[in-house]
């Protein structure tokens, strides 16, 4: 049992190190296009950031995990001993619209379609054995992001910001309503999730759009599980959403 506790203590150590690893290296590549642009003359699109609207679109990437509370850590019952949640990866397109408010802060509206999936792992007492399950749970989400985002003075062709927001997402792909038909249990999903975002991001400007790159986490605020009283759902606290984006965006 302590090996299994110290392996997802890594795991955790080992996502949190990516995402470091992932925020530095936007850092430095923001760093190095900014002193690049201050090299550059004419400004690109000059009057882009005093327009009252733009608009865009958002092809990206996304890494759809899970946040779970157990009822009790590690031992939930005599039969069920851990849950373990495992992200997938997958992608997401959409539409941008941007209001600009003041000389350095927007409001950004997106509907966004994401498609991934998430793997749920038990730990459970069969037949007097111990063994694994391992339970997909694939998402097809339709989001409203709707954030408020900071941005920073313009260097010629170059900006970064910081942006916070909400968000309302259906799961299209929910099957909380599902009969159960077969002992193959499917772990439902509620439809609707509201979720918190924060994430930082780069502005390029280029001869006649701007390109942008993007890359935000949501937390989940509702419970999603649909509980059947199954011992796939009978260990839940509470189990919420935890989704990154890294996002590249192209508004003209």
């Amino acid at each position: 049992m302590k090996t299994k506790i110290n392996t997802c203590v890594r795991l955790k150590k080992v996502k949190f190190n990516i995402t470091i690893i992932l925020t530095t290296a936007l850092l430095l590549c923001g760093t190095a296009f900014s002193a690049h642009g201050q090299r550059q003359k004419p400004f690109n699109l000059e009057t882009f950031t005093y327009r009252p609207y733009h608009f865009g679109f958002i092809l990206g990437f996304n890494g759809m995990n899970f946040r779970i509370k157990q009822d009790a850590p590690y031992m939930i019952n005599d039969s069920l001993f851990t849950i373990t949640a495992r992200p997938e990866y997958g992608f997401q397109i959409g539409i941008i619209a941007n209001k600009r408010l003041s000389q350095f802060l927007d409001l950004k509206l997106s509907t966004v379609l994401a498609f991934g999936e998430r793997k749920i792992d038990y730990t459970i007492r069969y037949n007097n054995d111990i063994v694994t399950f391992t339970k997909p749970v694939e998402s097809t989400f339709l989001e409203f992001p709707l954030s408020l985002k900071y941005r920073s003075k313009r260097i010629n062709n170059f900006g970064a910001y910081v942006l916070n927001g909400i968000k309302y997402g259906i799961d299209l792909a929910s099957q909380s309503e599902k009969i159960e038909e077969t002992d193959n249990y499917i772990v439902k999903l509620k439809k609707h999730e509201f979720a918190y975002e924060i994430g930082v991001g780069f502005d390029f400007y280029l001869p006649y759009f701007k390109f942008g790159i993007e890359l935000k986490t949501s937390f989940g605020v509702n419970d999603l599980l649909v509980r059947d009283k199954t011992i796939f759902t009978d260990g839940f606290g509470k189990l919420t959403s935890k989704i990154w984006q890294l996002s590249f965006t192209f508004e003209g």
